[in-house]
């Protein structure tokens, strides 16, 4: 019964509160219902205002700069605390957050609230992913894939909030009702991650955080994609991992792929708008492409599946999912760009889920946290240089979306090297049982 509440808990914090930053463009509309920041406005001829804009974003794009550090040392102390004390912090500051928000309602609350709610939400995730150990292995990898994908589709809690504003309820209403129910859902993981700790600790005593039911003589032959990677790289210290170069392939290729997704879900609206010439068009698709985004999280169990025995198959899918959306974006006709939409949920739950069991199948849960931790701050870098791109696409190429397009599917591309090299490393581990000299 234990396992069982554990498992609604995770679903709940990945679903809900962990990526619920990422529906910030549903809370910007609630600020400009709410006439926030609109002292230097003027709407007589027009329904936009620049300084209104700017504060807004300056809300947002603050967070994300002070979450580049941020990650990296929330990392570091949930390996070092553990789960049970991380999720317990973690779950309050959350709160405290979402209080900010509710109570405060000045640009100084929001920026304090919502660099609370992005830095400690992404913690979660980390805590949430080391959960999946008190599982059965197989139920490990599928769980993982299904809490990255979900953490992905858990933009929808802003779209509720703006719904129940629009059914009159206030900000502070949803906020702080909102505190109370993340601030729950953790305590009740806290416990029920407690009690299955114990009790996981007197069933077995495994050499590794890893898949303890492989053994450490058993030969790579009969060994799965993802129990080579466990056996080579698990026992190591994080110095050793963090100094490999298979942590940074890992991170190129994923980041490679990450930037791109993340790229292409910022700039959509701009980019049908700019190759179908036509608003009504643009407002059709971008529906269409927000309701497809949500169902991404259903392809997750598949992919976790695929990833127990076929890691390798996972990486080519994604690296293909991928390299296919590069090449119709260099197309101009909008009709193709559809299937670019529809493949679009399933790429992204692709990067995310091979993401996590990659990480865990490498480094293991011990050094999860530092792991996803290092690659959000440098996820963050990336964020940031997203906006010098689109400067130059506004500025110096007046919104012409070609070059821009070409660019990304360079750099897609280029993720089918890193791809290889992966295949390559397991392939050689398993015909030639070799040992990894660091």
């Amino acid at each position: 019964m234990n396992k069982i509440i554990l498992f609604i808990t995770i679903i709940l914090l990945s679903s809900t509160v962990a990526g619920v930053y990422f529906g910030w463009p549903s809370f910007a509309i609630i600020l400009k219902k709410e006439n926030f920041a609109t002292e230097n406005c003027d709407f007589t001829n027009t329904n936009k205002c620049d300084s209104q804009n700017y504060k807004i974003h300056q809300i947002f794009i603050i967070p994300s700069i002070l979450n580049i550090v941020f990650s990296t040392v929330i990392g570091i102390l949930i390996d070092r605390f553990g789960n049970q004390r991380s999720i317990l912090v973690l779950s309050i500051l959350f709160s405290i957050g979402s209080l900010f928000i509710a109570f405060s309602q000045n640009f100084a609350g929001f920026i304090i609230g919502f660099t609370l709610i992005y830095s400690n939400g992404l913690g979660m995730l980390s805590v949430v992913s080391r959960f999946c150990q008190y599982f059965s292995p197989k139920t490990q990898r599928i769980l993982l894939c299904l809490v990255n994908g979900l953490f992905d589709s858990s933009l929808i809690m802003m779209v509720f909030f703006l719904f129940l504003y629009e059914k009159h309820f206030s900000i502070r209403t949803i906020f702080s009702s909102y505190a109370v129910y993340s601030l729950f859902v953790g305590l009740v993981s806290f416990f029920s991650s407690k009690v299955e700790k114990k009790q996981s600790e007197k069933e077995s005593t495994p050499t590794s955080d890893l898949d303890s039911d492989v053994e450490l003589n058993t030969p790579y032959k009969q060994m799965s994609q993802s129990e080579i990677l466990s056996q080579k790289f698990g026992n190591l210290d994080f110095k050793h991992q963090f100094r490999s170069s298979y942590f940074w392939v890992l991170f190129a290729f994923m980041g490679s792929l990450s930037f791109f997704a993340n790229f292409y879900l910022a700039t959509l609206e701009q980019r049908i708008e700019f190759y179908s010439k036509s608003s009504t068009t643009t407002n059709h698709y971008v529906k269409l492409f927000s309701f497809l985004q949500l169902t991404g999280f259903l392809y997750s169990p598949f992919i976790g599946i695929l990833g127990n025995n076929h890691l390798i198959s996972a990486i080519l899918s994604t690296v293909s999912a991928v390299v296919l959306i590069g090449i119709l974006n260099t197309t101009s006709e909008v009709s193709l760009q559809i299937i670019g939409f529809l493949i679009f949920p399933l790429s992204r739950a692709l990067i995310y889920g091979v993401n996590a069991l990659m990480l865990k199948a490498m480094f293991g849960y011990q050094n999860l946290g530092k792991h996803l931790g290092i690659q959000i701050s440098l996820a963050g870098i990336a964020f940031l240089l997203q906006y010098l791109i689109s400067y130059i696409l506004n500025q110096k190429l007046h919104g012409d979306f070609q070059y821009i397009d070409w660019f990304l599917f360079l750099i897609t591309f280029s993720s089918i090297f890193c791809g290889i090299y992966f295949y390559q490393e397991i392939f050689k581990f398993r015909q030639n049982w070799i040992t990894i000299d660091f």
